[in-house]
Order: structure tokens, then C-alpha cells, then sequence
């Protein structure tokens, strides 16, 4: 913390784990040295150390809006939601935008030694809207690789 800075009352800034400056009330010695009354701020920020920064990249907003479906799988206990997760996105391919796990169930309603993923899939296609068909034959592909592959059971 540099010395110009209120014990406690100061903050350092940082960008991606490195100092560019400080801010906060100026330390009360200092504020006597100055014949300075009341609490006074001041930040300091080092413009190189931001000018080196990579700005992040920017995607457009999409033209096409995309499609949720949601799963409901029972596997063995055994089957990593990771394998789930690898067949659907190999299976889906480039019309899968986002995939997530929502819920994990394990109860008495499923079978000894069962459990059940809930997976939320997003489709969208980069240059038309999605026709129902499309995102039909694709859940449908992808529940037939999951049946393969993890030997999958689907609810509701």
C-alpha cells in the first residue's frame, strides 16, 4: 500500500493479478504535513500498465434466437456426468451452444444403484432459425447416443 494512504482506508487496484494503482483517503500525517483539514481522497492508476492490457474479443449478438430443451437421463451410479456430457456435445455438434448439468437425483424413486442428470441443451443455428424438425432430430440423435453410449434411460 503506498504511504500517502490511510492505514485501512486504502485499497490497492488490481488487473489481472498485478498492482495498476491505489485509491483511498489520504494518511493523516500527511494531511498535517499539507496543513489539510477533513478527509481528502485520491487514487493514482498507472495508464501503462493498462495500455499493455489485451481488451477481450466481442462477438456479435446472434441474428438467429436458439432453441432450450431440457433431459432427464437415469444411468448407473458409475456413469461420470462427464461421459453425459462428452457424447452430447460430439453428438449435437455445432448446433449446441451451451450445455449444462441443472440437477442431479438420487432417491427412492429410482432404482438401487440409479441416479438421474437433468440436462438443459441450447441449439441455434449460426444462419437460420431452427425449425422444429432440425432441434427434433437432433435431441433425438443425442438421446440415441446417450442410450448407446451410457446405456441411458429417459424420464418424462
Amino acid at each position: 500500500m503506498p504511504p500517502w494512504l490511510h492505514p485501512g482506508r486504502g485499497a490497492r487496484l488490481l488487473a489481472e493479478g498485478c498492482s495498476i494503482g491505489a485509491l483511498g483517503a489520504l494518511h493523516p500525517q500527511l494531511l498535517s504535513k499539507l496543513g489539510m483539514d477533513g478527509e481528502v481522497y485520491a487514487f493514482e492508476l498507472c495508464l501503462d500498465a493498462l495500455r499493455s492490457r489485451v481488451l477481450p474479443k466481442v462477438r456479435s449478438l446472434p441474428r438467429f434466437p436458439s432453441v432450450r430443451r431440457d433431459l432427464a437421463l437415469v444411468v448407473d451410479e458409475g456413469v461420470a456426468w462427464t461421459e453425459v456430457e462428452q457424447i452430447a456435445r460430439q453428438t449435437a455438434g455445432d448446433l449446441l451452444v451451451n450445455l449444462q448439468l441443472f440437477d442431479l437425483y438420487r432417491g427412492r424413486e429410482l432404482p438401487n444403484g440409479q441416479k438421474s442428470f437433468a440436462i438443459s441443451l441450447i441449439l441455434q443455428d449460426s444462419s437460420r432459425t431452427l425449425t422444429d424438425e432440425k432441434v427434433d432430430a437432433c435431441i433425438h440423435k443425442v438421446m440415441d447416443a446417450l442410450l448407446l453410449g451410457v446405456q441411458a434411460e429417459f424420464r418424462g
